[in-house]
C-alpha cells in the first residue's frame, strides 16, 4: 500500500500557466519537491538538490537627507 501524500497549498502564489491565485499546491515525491495547480493540472518539480549561491546580489539603501 503506498503511503498518502500530504499537499500544501501555497497562500499567496500565482500558477505560472492560468495566472490563478491560491491554486497550487507542494508535495514530496520520490524525494523531489512537486508543485501542482488544481486548476489548471499544471506540474513543475523543484530542484532541491542544489545550495543556495553565495553569489546573491547585496542591496544598499541610500537616503538623501535634506535639512
Amino acid at each position: 500500500m503506498k503511503k498518502p501524500v500530504n499537499r500544501r497549498f501555497i497562500a499567496g502564489a500565482v500558477c505560472p500557466a492560468c495566472q490563478k491565485m491560491d491554486k497550487l499546491v507542494m508535495y514530496r515525491e520520490e524525494g523531489r519537491l512537486v508543485r501542482t495547480c488544481v486548476c489548471c493540472g499544471f506540474e513543475e518539480s523543484l530542484d532541491t538538490g542544489t545550495a543556495p549561491s553565495n553569489n546573491a546580489s547585496q542591496t544598499t539603501i541610500v537616503t538623501d537627507r535634506q535639512n
